[in-house]
């Protein structure tokens, strides 16, 4: 019983690794230039509430504009 279980527990937690990393890249639009995020938590690290601007403003001056217009 436990090995069927630890076998099921190694499947939910590769499975979507496995579907994630063999996604085709060419098939989502290109992004805007921007900080790399990490999995899952995004730049979530870089953002601080009481200094929200100063982030902004270095990405500002290091990949341009923080508008973007998209159709």
């Amino acid at each position: 019983m436990v090995s069927s279980s630890l076998l099921i527990l190694t499947l939910c937690l590769l499975l979507p690794l496995f579907l994630w990393f063999r996604k085709p890249k060419s098939a989502s639009a290109p992004l805007p230039p921007g900080p790399k995020p990490i999995p899952v938590l995004g730049n979530v690290r870089d953002l601080r509430t009481q200094e929200l601007w100063l982030p902004a403003s270095q990405w500002a001056k290091q990949y341009g504009s923080c508008l973007v217009l998209l159709n």
